[in-house]
C-alpha cells in the first residue's frame, strides 16, 4: 500500500489476480512441459521462475515488501514477461488448442493490465537513477568547494602522522 490507502499500480486484486493465474500457470506448465525432455531443466525452469522475483525486487512496489535486494523497475517487468512467456509456451507444448489459446488470451491481457505498474516501475528507476546522480554531483560539487581531493582524507586537525 502506498501512504497506507491505495494499492500500488497494478496491485489492485484484478490486475494483480490476473498476474498471479499467468504466473502460476507458468510455474505448472514449464515444468511439465520439459520433464519428458530433462528433468535437470525442468527443475532449473521452476528455479528460474520462482527464485529471482523472491530475492529481486524493486523498491516500493510490493504492497507487503519487498525483495532481499533491491532491483530496477526494468528487472521485474522482465520477469513478468519472461513468466508470460513461459505459460504461453508451455501451454502450447502441453494442452490442447483451446486450453493454450485461453492461456494465450490471458498473458496478452496481462500485458495490457500491467501498463500502469510497469510505467509507475520505469519511472521509479528513472527517478532512483536521478537521485544517485544527484547525490553523486552534491559530493563532487562539496569536494571541489573544500579543496579536498578523493586521494587524500580531510583533515582532523591533528597534524601528527597517522600511523
Amino acid at each position: 500500500m502506498r501512504n497506507g490507502t491505495t494499492p500500488a499500480p497494478g496491485h489492485d486484486p484484478v490486475r494483480g489476480g490476473l498476474r498471479f493465474l499467468a504466473e502460476l500457470i507458468a510455474w505448472v506448465a514449464a515444468p511439465v512441459a520439459l520433464w519428458p525432455h530433462s528433468i535437470p531443466a525442468a527443475i532449473a525452469v521452476v528455479v528460474l521462475l520462482i527464485g529471482p522475483p523472491a530475492i529481486f525486487a524493486t523498491p516500493g512496489d510490493r504492497p507487503g515488501g519487498g525483495g532481499l535486494i533491491a532491483a530496477s523497475g526494468v528487472v521485474t517487468i522482465l520477469s513478468v514477461l519472461a513468466h508470460l512467456v513461459a505459460a504461453t509456451a508451455a501451454a502450447w507444448a502441453i494442452w490442447p488448442w483451446w486450453v493454450a489459446l485461453v492461456v494465450t488470451a490471458l498473458c496478452v491481457v496481462v500485458i495490457g493490465t500491467e501498463q500502469p505498474r510497469w510505467r509507475s516501475l520505469v519511472k521509479t528507476s528513472r527517478s532512483q537513477r536521478a537521485t544517485r546522480h544527484e547525490d553523486l554531483a552534491a559530493t563532487l560539487d562539496a569536494t571541489t568547494r573544500t579543496g579536498q581531493s578523493w586521494e587524500t582524507p580531510p583533515s582532523t586537525g591533528n597534524s601528527a602522522p597517522v600511523v
